[in-house]
């Protein structure tokens, strides 16, 4: 549920806000919708509410072409969020838990990463993204993790978790939490030694940097109209996993997931304006993208 305000309030303050609207949205699903919408096929394991939220979830999952066979439904409601957002569009988020927030881990049939090439998780499912990242090298499949502020409280699991990982995206904030240092390249180094190959870093307008075993590569921002940064992350990292999983330079990856964010963040909704493939390419700010001709 989207609302505006002339800006965030501090503590112990009243704002005005005027309703916008409520638009779809879970960190999983905006990844695998903008993962979907480039032309992947991208398949989500959670669980909604058995009410009105959770099916329009469900539709517009499948309109957006994500396999939605092992979301499960469950007698609770859906998960759901206040995004209050202020001026310039940037967010506070006041999420509203449920026991339909997340996958049904005991419930889950492991068969489910027969011949996926990537799976994505959150920091946030602890113990249970250890289970599965398990299970992912068991099977050859690349692990991707993105991570979160409430990640960082429990250091044991976190650092169990990024041993496991492939793949990690983390915000600047986050990561220089994480890696205990107020320097990107040093928290990006620091982020690849303790496990994951390739470390992308989102800085939202001011672009990402993107580092693995060959080196660091700042990556320009675009500047843009911004209405609601609320699941920009989310769409950056389902671009970015589009290109990674066909072999792209990561410098191309994380070049087209700054594309996709950009755009979404000029729309409301967490995924309300996502763009695929030759929509991107048609854009003047990706006149430079070899990859996308």
């Amino acid at each position: 549920m989207v609302a505006r305000v002339a800006r965030l309030p501090r503590a112990d303050e009243k704002e005005s806000a005027t309703l916008v609207g409520e638009f779809p949205g879970g960190m999983g699903a905006n990844v695998a919708s903008s993962f979907a919408t480039l032309g992947g096929r991208a398949a989500l394991v959670s669980s909604v509410g058995d009410d009105e939220r959770g099916r329009r979830c469900l539709a517009d999952l499948r309109a957006t072409g994500v396999d939605v066979e092992h979301v499960l439904t469950i007698a609770d409601a859906t998960f759901w969020t206040i995004a209050l957002l202020d001026a310039q569009g940037e967010k506070s988020l006041v999420e509203f838990s449920t026991r339909a927030s997340a996958p049904q881990w005991e419930r889950i049939d492991w068969g489910v990463l027969e011949g996926v090439r990537v799976a994505y998780t959150v920091g946030a499912e602890g113990r249970h993204a250890c289970r599965l990242f398990a299970e992912c090298r068991r099977r050859g499949v690349t692990t991707a993790l993105d991570v979160e502020t409430a990640d960082l409280r429990d250091v044991l699991t976190l650092r169990e978790l990024l041993a496991q990982t492939d793949l990690l995206f983390a915000p600047a904030g986050y990561a220089r939490a994480i890696a205990q240092t107020q320097s990107l390249p040093q928290a990006a180094r620091r982020l690849l030694d303790a496990g994951p190959s390739v470390v992308a870093i989102t800085g939202g307008d001011s672009g990402c940097l993107v580092a693995d075993g060959a080196g660091l590569t700042e990556i320009p921002g675009h500047a843009v109209a911004v209405v609601d940064t609320t699941g920009a992350g989310d769409c950056f990292a389902g671009a970015f996993l589009y290109g990674f999983v066909r072999d792209w330079p990561v410098e191309d990856c994380a070049a087209v997931a700054n594309l996709m964010a950009a755009q979404s963040v000029t729309a409301y909704g967490c995924r309300g304006r996502l763009l695929g493939l030759a929509q991107l390419a048609a854009l003047p700010a990706a006149a430079g993208l070899e990859i996308l001709r």
